[in-house]
C-alpha cells in the first residue's frame, strides 16, 4: 500500500484499523510512521501507541508516549495513564489524572469507572460507589458502546452480577464488538478482581464473560461462511 507522505494521518487510521482486530504491535507501526512521517502537534498517535502497549502489558513503553501524548494536548491520555497508575499500584498518582480526565472528557464515562476502582483500592468505598454510580447514571444518558462497557463493570462492583451478565449479553448480541474492545474490557475485570472483597463474584464474572464473547464469535464465523 503507498501512501502520500502528506496523508501522514492515513497511518494513523490504520493503526486503529488493526487495533481494532487485535493486532496491536501491527497498529504500533502504523501509529510510529504516523509519528515519522510527521510528528503531529496533537496527542491521537502518541496515545494510542501508549494504549496498545498497556494492552500488551508493556507499561515502561506505554508510559513513555502517553507522557508524550499529554504534552501534545490528548484528552484521553490522563485517562489511560491514570489506569496504568492503578494497575501499578500507585493509588495517588492514579487518582490526581482521572480527576483532571474526568474534567476534559465530559462525554466519557472511563475516568469515573477508574476513579472508582482506584477509591475501591484505596479503601474509600462510599467515593467509589458514588463515582459507580455515576457511570451507571451517565451511561444511560449517553449509550456509546464504550459507556456501555463501563456500566457492566460498574454494576458488577456494586455487587449486581445479574444485571451486568444480562447487559453484557445484550451487548454482544447487539453490537460488532471489537477485539480491542474485548480486551480492554477484560483487562479492566482483571483489575476489579483484585480490588478488596470483590474478587470471588469478579472471578465468576470473568468466566461467563468469556463464554458470552467465545459463543459471539462463533455466531460471527457462522454468519461469515453462510455469506461465502
Amino acid at each position: 500500500l503507498q501512501i502520500d507522505a502528506n496523508y501522514f494521518w492515513i497511518y494513523n487510521s490504520l493503526g486503529t484499523v488493526e487495533s481494532a482486530k487485535g493486532n496491536f504491535l501491527k497498529s504500533i507501526e502504523h501509529y510510529q510512521t504516523c509519528i515519522d512521517k510527521k510528528p503531529p502537534k496533537l496527542g491521537a498517535p502518541y496515545n494510542n501507541i501508549g494504549e496498545a502497549y498497556s494492552l500488551l502489558g508493556d507499561y515502561e513503553k506505554s508510559i513513555e508516549f502517553l507522557n508524550k501524548a499529554i504534552e501534545n494536548k490528548s484528552e484521553n491520555a490522563n485517562t489511560v495513564l491514570g489506569s496504568i497508575f492503578l494497575k501499578l499500584g500507585k493509588l495517588q498518582d492514579a487518582e490526581h489524572l482521572l480527576l483532571q480526565a474526568i474534567e476534559k472528557q465530559k462525554y466519557k464515562s472511563t475516568p469515573k469507572l477508574y476513579l472508582a476502582v482506584t477509591y475501591l483500592y484505596l479503601g474509600e468505598t462510599v467515593k467509589a460507589n458514588n463515582y459507580f454510580n455515576d457511570v451507571i447514571t451517565f451511561t444511560d444518558k449517553i449509550p456509546s458502546s464504550d459507556n456501555q462497557f463501563n456500566k457492566v463493570t460498574a454494576l458488577l462492583a456494586m455487587q449486581k452480577s445479574e444485571e451486568a451478565e444480562s447487559m453484557l449479553k445484550q451487548l454482544s448480541s447487539r453490537f460488532k464488538i471489537t477485539q480491542y474492545a474485548i480486551k480492554s474490557f477484560m483487562s479492566d475485570l482483571t483489575v476489579l478482581e483484585s480490588a478488596p472483597s470483590n474478587s470471588e463474584s469478579v472471578k465468576e464474572f470473568i468466566k461467563k464473560a468469556e463464554e458470552i464473547f467465545d459463543t459471539m464469535k462463533r455466531k460471527t464465523a457462522a454468519n461469515i461462511r453462510l455469506k461465502e
